[in-house]
């Protein structure tokens, strides 16, 4: 008996020994690594990268892998000196001398992990044009770059034909602000950077963001844009051109059929032929399922539907997920418009009203009444954007507000709203509360935007909400209805969903 326990004893410390061996060995795996550094948190992914050299480089490409990094601060990881300039007090930096291969390979183990550049559109420093024109390794200084967003200004520290340096075939997202065409030499510069991008090999460009005013949609600039995404149409899923022309043509000969996400002033498109641009523009890209547009006010004194711009009645062709748009003075999102767009939508599951405008005017806002309108009109939202006004005049329509007993709950889950000031009277703001709770489902997320009058003195920490206490007073009635269901208030990240870029 003694000899089989010691027998049975051995073999239990053998193979607790084993697995711990095992598991120590797992961990020295790349792949298994990596799986579960994917869940850690950049501080634990820091910590992580003491333990080991192994640990270290996993470790800190996860570690980079989040993080936006500002150009300028890595290139000064280089030998750099600077001369002070008179002018704004800018300081231009240059190269001291040639880097050694140390001083080289520091930089580059840094800009080989960079997944995200930021090229900023102001500051005080500019680069001599030579520094990012050095002899590299033929992947490239940035070899697994996948993003960069570059603000140009006319007095940026970096020029445009400076990025070019910076493509890789590993980049699947650009967003371009360019504020300096006025001069004719500014606009070949884009054109030039666009048309290079078109013939970069192995190029796939997946998001793509131009900020940049072509005049009309003939020009060279506006067709380097349309060639730029022809050439990407594979791939490309986010497209979003604000003050950019888009010649429709090209894009309908193309056949954008990746295309998920887009977005577009109804003003800057053209190239359609004898038909309306946005109608070739719908048949190009077939599969659109988000759709930002911001509107241009309309002269003169009588206002206009959404649906009743000039071919935009196209759009229903799409089967939309999520609608934003942005209105201006003159622009109405009307009871037709809504009860149409519901129709060819019926998945519809956000809808964005002129959430980003700073405009206080009511003309701009809705009536909260119509509050009601949208969530039943639309069953599946989930996300709702919109600027509302309260009137006395509904006053004695709110409490009458009841959900009718076919619809079903809503499902709404995240409220934006701004513009809203709660009636002085107490009874007006307890039939604003009972509509509320009648109208939106309990649990809600919702961010609210306070008036620009309102000062930030106004909220009090001791609501345990960022709003002042008449607000906190009209949510906790809100709960009180809901059967003490609290209701998250707090800032929604804008781009919840990551559809945009």
């Amino acid at each position: 008996m003694e000899a089989e326990a010691l027998r049975t004893s051995q073999a239990v410390t053998t193979l607790d020994n084993f697995e711990r061996i095992a598991g120590v060995q797992a961990l020295t795996v790349p792949e298994i690594l990596g799986a579960i550094l994917d869940h850690a948190t950049p501080p634990t992914l820091a910590w992580a990268a003491r333990v080991s050299r192994a640990w270290s480089t996993i470790a800190l490409d996860k570690l980079w892998s989040d993080l936006d990094v500002e150009v300028f601060n890595l290139l000064r990881v280089l030998p750099l000196d600077f001369e002070e300039s008179e002018v704004h007090r800018r300081r231009l930096w240059s190269l001291q001398r040639n880097p050694t291969k140390d001083e080289w390979n520091r930089f580059y183990s840094y800009a080989s992990r960079v997944r995200s550049l930021i090229i900023p559109g102001l500051g005080h420093d500019q680069f001599d044009p030579r520094i990012t024109e050095w002899e590299v390794e033929k992947d490239g200084i940035f070899p697994r770059l996948r993003r960069i967003k570059a603000r140009l200004r006319e007095t940026c520290a970096m020029p445009l034909c400076q990025l070019r340096f910076f493509i890789t075939p590993s980049l699947q997202e650009l967003f371009l602000d360019i504020h300096y065409l006025g001069q004719e030499s500014r606009k070949l510069e884009v054109q030039s950077f666009l048309n290079d991008l078109t013939t970069t090999r192995e190029l796939h460009l997946q998001k793509l963001k131009l900020n940049c005013l072509c005049t009309t949609p003939n020009t060279k600039l506006a067709m380097a844009v349309a060639y730029l995404v022809a050439a990407n149409k594979d791939f490309i899923e986010v497209l979003e051109l604000s003050g950019s022309y888009l010649n429709v043509s090209l894009i309908a000969e193309n056949s954008v059929q990746n295309l998920r996400a887009l977005s577009f002033s109804c003003g800057f498109l053209g190239g359609g032929g004898d038909r309306q641009p946005i109608q070739v523009l719908v048949e190009g890209c077939p599969h659109v399922a988000h759709l930002r547009i911001p509107f241009e006010q309309v002269s003169g004194s009588h206002s206009i539907d959404i649906l009743d711009f000039p071919g935009l009645r196209s759009i229903l062709a799409w089967q939309l997920l999520s609608f934003e748009a942005r209105l201006a003075m003159g622009v109405r999102f009307s009871d037709s418009d809504m009860e149409t767009m519901a129709t060819a939508w019926p998945k519809l599951k956000k809808l964005n009203l002129d959430w980003d405008t700073i405009a206080s005017l009511e003309r701009m806002s809705f009536y909260l009444s119509r509050l009601a309108n949208i969530v039943a009109t639309f069953p599946e939202l989930e996300h709702l954007e919109v600027l509302l006004v309260y009137s006395a005049q509904e006053g004695t329509l709110l409490p009458t507000f009841q959900p009718s007993p076919e619809q079903r709950p809503s499902r709404l889950r995240k409220l934006r709203f701004g513009n809203l000031r709660l009636p002085k009277s107490q009874d007006q703001r307890d039939s604003v509360a009972r509509f509320l709770a009648g109208v939106l489902p309990p649990g809600l997320r919702i961010d609210r935007e306070a008036p620009f009058q309102l000062v930030e003195q106004e909220k009090v920490a001791g609501t345990g909400r960022d709003i002042d206490p008449e607000w906190d007073a009209l949510f906790r009635r809100i709960e009180e209805i809901h059967g003490g269901v609290r209701i998250w208030v707090g800032s929604i990240p804008k781009d919840i969903d990551g559809v945009w870029f």
